[in-house]
């Protein structure tokens, strides 16, 4: 059981820097093209994201069980400056084995820069 709840806790956390990895190259790749690049997120109960790789592939990403999207703006737009027009913020909420929860808020200042806090309930 300890090694179920320790998975549950790495797949928690690796969907969270997934997310910030995926916002981080849709910046880059905002900067990179001159164009802007929206990553939409659809929260609870579809749990999702969605974005345009570098290849013009749509790309979406399911969250695993134990792991929610409890609030998000959405889109997030990146401009052609790195830019996010107003910032934005997504919380993903990973149920802990036991009882309680992980809630990790993912900010995207205006600047573009990706931030992650995380705070046991």
């Amino acid at each position: 059981e300890r090694a179920e709840q320790i998975a549950d806790l790495q797949a928690a956390q690796a969907s969270v820097n997934e997310f910030a990895m995926t916002l981080r190259a849709a910046r880059m790749l905002a900067v990179t093209r001159q164009t802007p690049v929206d990553v939409t997120i659809e929260d609870t109960p579809d749990n999702r994201y969605t974005y345009v790789d570098g290849n013009g592939r749509t790309r979406a990403i399911q969250l695993p069980e134990s792991v929610s999207i409890s609030s998000s703006d959405t889109p997030i737009t990146f401009l052609r400056n790195g830019s996010v027009s107003g910032g934005a913020s997504t919380v993903f909420v990973a149920d802990l084995p036991g009882g309680g929860n992980d809630t990790y808020t993912i900010t995207t200042s205006n600047l573009g820069i990706v931030d992650i806090d995380k705070v046991r309930n």
